[in-house]
């Protein structure tokens, strides 16, 4: 009688079911990681990337800055006020020859601008950043300091869904109101 060998025992049979679960939890291991990362650098990514555009938007408006007056009081270029939540700046942003106030400041975990004609208040406020934590950090972190004709920015940008476990973006600069005498 011929025996037929062609066939698996379950002995082999088991064996090639604990390799071949083996190798997929280790794929499985490696691709959680990278997703894991992934997700990781492209939340960073975004909140990074939303600050800095802001700053640069604040850049080129303190960079223009000009001391102006209203109803007889003397504004520098750049105030910081509200333990250094907000930042006024005096400038002429539509180039019309009138001098306007732009308002940048942190209310409610949000950075919020807003802009009127000089002796005005701004009447509608467009949020720039959301989760914008300088405010409720403890300490509190100032989001403006003035230190001679350098404005020094810094925006500590967590998220809703705490996907920053490592800590909040922050980002940091210091620009130079460029106007002479602006800020005497």
């Amino acid at each position: 009688m011929h025996k037929n060998n062609n066939g698996f025992t379950l002995v082999e049979l088991i064996i090639a079911v604990a390799l071949l679960t083996g190798v997929l939890a280790t794929i499985y291991y490696f691709f959680s990681v990278s997703m894991h990362s992934y997700n990781y650098v492209q939340v960073h990514y975004t909140a990074e990337l939303e600050a800095r555009k802001v700053v640069r938007s604040m850049a080129e408006d303190i960079r223009k800055a000009n001391g102006a007056s209203s109803a007889g009081i003397a504004h520098p270029a750049v105030e910081v006020i509200d333990a250094g939540m907000r930042l006024n700046i005096y400038t002429d942003i539509d180039g019309d020859g009138v001098m306007e106030l732009v308002i940048y400041k942190i209310e409610n975990n949000q950075l919020k601008y807003g802009n009127a004609e000089l002796g005005s208040s701004p009447t509608s406020w467009k949020v720039l950043a959301d989760n914008v934590i300088n405010k409720t950090e403890t300490p509190a972190v100032a989001a403006f300091i003035i230190s001679g004709k350098q404005i020094n920015i810094r925006l500590d940008i967590g998220n809703s869904n705490n996907s920053l476990k490592e800590g909040p973006v922050s980002i940091k600069t210091s620009i130079s109101v460029r106007s002479k005498g602006a800020m005497n």
